[in-house]
């Protein structure tokens, strides 16, 4: 990802990305993923319904993600 780039994911209560941090394709080891944290908690914890979720990425790198 270059840096302003942005992703739209597709999102339910049960699928959603998550961050893998043990990944070795990671280059960025300070990468701030609390957005995706915080994405786990609105859908499991609170219930909140939604269907898509948009991210822009600040700075560049490989970011690996899975699906909850």
């Amino acid at each position: 990802m270059a840096p302003r780039d942005s992703m739209s994911f597709a999102v339910s209560a049960t699928h959603f990305p998550v961050y893998i941090t043990s990944s070795i394709y990671n280059t960025d080891p300070n990468y701030d993923y609390g957005a995706f944290t915080k994405l786990k908690t609105m859908l499991v914890n609170a219930g909140v319904s939604m269907d898509t979720f948009y991210y822009s990425f600040s700075e560049e790198g490989v970011f690996v993600f899975g699906d909850y």
